[in-house]
């Protein structure tokens, strides 16, 4: 299990979401993210977030096509 700080935790719901919303206006199609907003959809997403090994607390999800870096304070980059 990896170690999300608040700002992470926060910004990582933010991406979820974003991504449920597309997918209801069909802008993306990826069933993995579905336009579930559920809490059991959330935590699926959230077990897809992998560290980066850097070891500087960075994390990275795989979503939209993309990976995004999430950083200790919930920046989030592509």
């Amino acid at each position: 299990m990896v170690y999300l700080t608040k700002p992470q935790r926060k910004s990582l719901h933010r991406v979820f979401v974003r991504a449920a919303n597309n997918m209801a206006d069909n802008t993306v199609n990826t069933a993995l993210y579905g336009p579930d907003t559920s809490r059991a959809a959330y935590i699926t997403f959230r077990k897809t977030v992998m560290p980066l090994l850097a070891g500087n607390g960075c994390i990275m999800v795989h979503w939209c096509g993309m990976w995004l870096g999430i950083e200790t304070d919930g920046h989030t980059h592509s």
